[in-house]
């Protein structure tokens, strides 16, 4: 039978240096499934570099800072990375991810669902607007998913969208550019009921306690 590892080149797991705390969590929640984490060191907002030609349209808000755009440099770094291994297809989680209990199961269930034209699928996400359609029983399209906790993605997908990636990672927080792939990249799909969701923790671009209880479907 085959293993969530199987299926894929690698299963990313995005931390930052500092947070040893949120690594051992999630590595011992996935050990517990039996599945094997890759770290990537993330891109630390406190000690980020900006260029000094920063588009304009960027502001330190609440919404985009040095940490949310380090967080979006370190998502760019990892499929850059990914794609000069010559990987093909991988899942990304960050660091505050928490499976269901259930998960290999489900996952395996769910992942054979998936259409023809996959590219790009979310295992968890805060869906601001319903699904736009559900095209299998735990499968369906997304047109306003935020949040990158977790997601699959086949990387000749992101060879494509490479250049648009680059354009904007100082203007937009990551899910703010995957969503426009939503709505212009062709079909983004999302796992339901969601199988993971974020734990609450200090948010490292807020830098306040986060509660995520809205994007838990399972336990």
């Amino acid at each position: 039978m085959k293993t969530v590892n199987d299926l894929f080149d690698n299963v990313y797991c995005i931390n930052l240096d500092r947070r040893a705390d949120r690594w051992n969590r999630v590595k011992k929640s996935f050990d517990a499934l039996g599945i094997e984490l890759t770290r990537f060191s993330a891109v630390d907002g406190k000690t980020l570099e900006l260029p000094e030609d920063i588009h304009p349209a960027w502001n330190r808000d609440r919404h985009h800072n040095e940490a949310s755009i380090a967080c979006t440099l370190s998502h760019i770094n990892l499929l850059k990375e990914a794609i000069d291994r010559g990987e093909s297809e991988i899942l990304v989680l960050e660091d505050d991810a928490e499976p269901c209990s259930d998960f290999n199961s489900l996952f395996l269930d769910y992942y054979s669902q998936l259409p023809s034209d996959y590219n790009f699928c979310y295992l968890g996400g805060n869906n601001i607007t319903p699904p736009a359609a559900t095209l299998m029983e735990n499968v369906s399209r997304t047109t306003f998913t935020k949040t990158t906790v977790g997601y699959m993605v086949k990387l000749d997908y992101i060879k494509k969208n490479l250049e648009l990636l680059e354009e904007n990672k100082w203007l937009f927080v990551i899910d703010e550019i995957y969503v426009h792939l939503q709505r212009t990249g062709g079909p983004l799909y999302i796992f339901d009921p969601r199988l993971v969701h974020q734990f609450e923790s200090l948010s490292d671009i807020t830098g306040k306690e986060a509660n995520y209880a809205a994007m838990k479907d399972l336990d």
